[in-house]
């Protein structure tokens, strides 16, 4: 091991960044000092300008005036020579903590501030117990709804509605103050417990910096992607009824702006099929410090409300905002694993023959990276940092599976697989492994390194948008033509929860990083009367807040299954406890049989010798399958526990093939032995 990296008892954290932990929960204290738009000073005072005081109150909240306070921490100083901005030490990471709980504060019901319900509940001390080593909290950044909701003039928006992404490097008070999370950050060290979550998106929600850049705030100028409109062209741009009142640009008002040059005629981006909406949207007349009267078109991301920062931008204001956020989050936090979601910095260059031509639509040629300009330069450039500080780097948006070999070349360490568990799901439904077959077979056939894979929900309320917005409770129960809430112990009980396994299977039983949420692990379903609902973090039906939003649960809270060995929780955990002791995480895919009538094999080869073999069966009827294996094994046994009512895998004549019986809608783990 090279010197200068982090000792191995702490997951490689430098003792340095420890001492540091001091000054970071000052920092952070600080910014929870400074909180609150109804604190701000007036908005306007009857100046021909915007407010100078209140101008000052911004820049004291935004991401840009935090950073140089951040980057002093480091700037100048030997900490920046501890680790190699090059070094990607995935091992090092999968053997520490492979499976981690995803925990995304506004899908989560608590008496208190959720780093204070999660350090009082004792979580981090009762996580390696259920085979969870990490706890990724994502997003932790205060969201931008309150500016949009309280802006100067009272303008709203069409999308007022949306969720809001982050703008603040601040933590959301729904979270808590720095004194929880140092409480909780110190339990987890203990308990050996690592730490992650995400940094500020690359389409943030419009907040402070988005509005002094709008004010002609000088040192703003350059934060995100956007572009001063003259008078003499408001005429093409849609109406306003307010500074803030955002409005997206159509087509037709996108080629207008082209034609007087103040817009690119085309994008890399507009001809990737797969990237998510994005736009450019234009604000209302907004009154500058200097006393002018703009308006402005900006690069959106998924709805208008969330602008997108400008990566290209000569001053590298929107550089030193990631740079900051990865000194606070993985220098000064000692956070091992880091989030990037740069999705929408994606092809976000102008086309070199001005089309907007780009690899990667059907039936076109394999994506370059230079058709990505510049979020792949970006994630690279994010990673390194995220890399000196000692931490980890993990692709966080839902990018198609062509992408991985891509973003795995340069410095990331993971890369979120979102087509595995969406497969794994529609295969549930419909019965249909096919997908699933070719998604895997796929990722062999290219070579893709499956251990720097991670599966599994990162925030979006505890569900990745693989799964569509349900949880494996609510497909299971589709698929079954189930009641709305069979009871745990009846036979529909038991075949509700050996489906969710099913779905859970195929991000367990792969080599790579596993990401559970509370959704998945208690079976939490639609609540009654439809809508939006939240699950309990820890506590008892009956002790939390919200409990009239709760979503209903087919296994129960946490806390109620964790004393029980015959939980659904319990059952998930004895399967990520073989998970770790095999190693599988750092495992390689070898074989991936079947794929047709419904039934679906892949196995991986364990680092220290010996196979994992996970098989689905999708359909409505049990079956008993042979598979061939690559080499000759001695032993075949189930990876965590007997299967109650099903034999025992067996091997075949000379080891070289292994039958196993599964019941509909099942996923089993074989543990294959040399």
């Amino acid at each position: 091991m090279a010197p200068g990296r982090p000792a191995p008892a702490a997951l490689f954290r430098s003792l340095l960044f420890c001492a540091l932990v001091g000054a970071c929960l000052l920092l952070l204290l600080g910014g929870c000092a400074r909180r609150a738009p109804h604190a701000a000073p007036p908005a306007a005072s009857g100046l021909p300008r915007a407010d100078p005081g209140y101008l000052q109150w911004l820049e004291r909240q935004s991401m840009l005036g935090q950073a140089p306070e951040l980057a002093a921490q480091v700037s100048g100083t030997e900490r920046l020579w501890h680790n190699s901005g090059e070094a990607v030490r995935v091992p090092v990471l999968l053997r520490a903590a492979p499976n981690w709980l995803s925990l995304d504060g506004s899908s989560l019901a608590a008496s208190r501030p959720l780093f204070a319900a999660l350090g009082a509940a004792r979580l981090p001390e009762k996580l390696p117990a259920l085979g969870l080593e990490g706890l990724f909290l994502a997003p932790v950044g205060e969201r931008a709804d309150i500016w949009t909701a309280e802006s100067p003039d009272g303008g709203a928006t069409d999308d007022s509605r949306r969720p809001a992404a982050p703008a603040s490097l601040t933590p959301d008070p729904a979270w808590g103050n720095a004194e929880d999370f140092g409480r909780l950050a110190a339990m987890a060290e203990e308990a050996g417990v690592q730490l992650g979550g995400e940094l500020i998106p690359a389409a943030t929600g419009l907040g402070p910096d988005f509005i002094l850049q709008a004010r002609q705030v000088p040192r703003f100028a350059g934060t995100y992607a956007m572009i001063s409109v003259p008078p003499e062209a408001w005429g093409d741009l849609p109406e306003a009824r307010g500074e803030w009142d955002c409005r997206p640009l159509d087509a037709a008002g996108v080629a207008r702006l082209a034609e007087r040059g103040l817009l690119p005629p085309a994008l890399l981006r507009d001809r990737l099929h797969w990237a998510a909406p994005s736009g450019w949207a234009a604000t209302g007349e907004v009154r500058g410090a200097d006393g002018q009267l703009r308006r402005w078109v900006y690069r959106h991301g998924p709805h208008v409300l969330a602008p997108v920062l400008h990566w290209q931008d000569p001053t590298g204001r929107a550089r030193r905002i990631f740079s900051a956020a990865s000194i606070r989050q993985t220098g000064l936090e000692g956070q091992t694993l880091t989030g990037l979601r740069f999705e929408a910095l994606m092809g976000l260059d102008v086309a070199p023959d001005g089309t907007g031509a780009a690899a990667g639509a059907a039936g076109e040629a394999p994506l370059e990276r230079a058709a990505l300009a510049p979020g792949l330069e970006a994630l690279d450039e994010a990673a390194r940092e995220i890399h000196r500080y000692g931490g980890w780097a993990l692709q966080a948006d839902a990018l198609p599976p062509a992408l991985a070999p891509l973003i795995l070349t340069g410095p990331v360490d993971f890369t979120r697989d979102a087509a595995t568990p969406s497969a794994a799901a529609r295969a549930l439904l419909t019965g249909d492994t096919a997908p699933l077959a070719g998604l895997l077979r796929a990722a062999l056939a290219e070579g893709v390194d499956q251990s720097r894979l991670a599966r599994g929900p990162l925030g979006e309320g505890g569900l990745g948008p693989e799964a569509e917005g349900e949880t494996p409770a609510t497909l299971a129960l589709r698929a079954l033509g189930l009641p709305a809430s069979p009871p745990a112990g009846t036979a529909d009980g038991r075949t509700l929860r050996e489906a969710c396994l099913f779905v859970l299977g195929w991000r367990i039983g792969l080599p790579g990083l596993a990401f559970l949420s509370p959704q998945e692990l208690t079976g939490a379903l639609a609540p009654q009367g439809g809508g939006e609902g939240l699950t309990p973090v820890w506590e008892t039906a009956s002790g939390h807040a919200g409990t009239a939003q709760a979503l209903r649960l087919a296994f129960g809270t946490l806390a109620e299954q964790e004393g029980k060995p015959d939980s659904f929780l319990r059952a998930v955990g004895r399967l990520l406890l073989a998970r770790k002791a095999s190693g599988l995480a750092l495992g390689r895919l070898v074989a991936v049989s079947g794929g047709r009538d419904g039934w679906l094999a892949a196995l991986s080869a364990l680092p220290e010798g010996g196979m994992w073999l996970t098989v689905g069966n999708a359909s409505s009827k049990r079956r008993t399958l042979t598979i061939s294996l690559p080499a000759s094994v001695g032993s075949a046994t189930d990876a965590a526990e007997a299967v109650p009512g099903l034999a025992p895998p067996r091997l075949g004549a000379g080891g070289r093939s292994v039958e196993v019986e599964l019941d509909a809608r099942q996923c089993r783990h074989v543990l294959l032995r040399h």
